[in-house]
């Protein structure tokens, strides 16, 4: 528990600012669409341009072609396109996004992403889901603007 005691003009304002400081860092769910619309955005780039940040390994030739065959010319980690839809889509069957009051799920069930994620012993790591630090500090951001956004209207007496 949080207990803050002052004696300077405007205390009782300050005091419920920091109390509602506290309740809002104990529910962030309204801050989560806007962290998984960025997440899937960032899925988008991923997919598109064959890994971002980082590229993905490209195919072996021998699996390149059988892919040609099978499905013709689709991008690196496209084959019928679940996986990247899963991870762009909202409406997919397969996207996962879970906003608890202070912890967020998203991403994919599909069963096979984690093998492209962390690799396997035939098959190179290819990250579906790379953070870059710049985007962990930006999410890191949109929670901290809601909070000091709550603090403020709570010191104005609108919360």
């Amino acid at each position: 528990m949080l207990k803050i005691t002052m004696d300077l003009l405007g205390k009782e304002r300050l005091v419920r600012g920091f109390n509602g400081l506290v309740r809002m860092a104990g529910d962030l769910r309204p801050v989560w669409n806007s962290v998984h619309k960025d997440f899937m955005q960032m899925e988008r780039e991923i997919f598109t341009r064959g890994g971002y940040p980082r590229k993905f390994k490209p195919l072996s030739p021998r699996y390149r072609a059988r892919k040609y065959v099978e499905v013709g010319p689709k991008p690196i980690m496209v084959y019928d396109g679940t996986l990247r839809d899963s991870l762009t889509q909202r409406s997919h069957p397969n996207h996962i996004f879970d906003p608890g009051a202070t912890k967020l799920r998203m991403g994919t069930s599909v069963i096979y992403a984690h093998r492209h994620q962390m690799g396997t012993f035939g098959m190179p790591q290819r990250k579906i889901i790379q953070l870059s630090k710049e985007r962990k500090k930006d999410w890191a951001y949109r929670i901290h603007s809601y909070l000091v956004k709550g603090v403020v209207e709570k010191l104005k007496g609108k919360g």
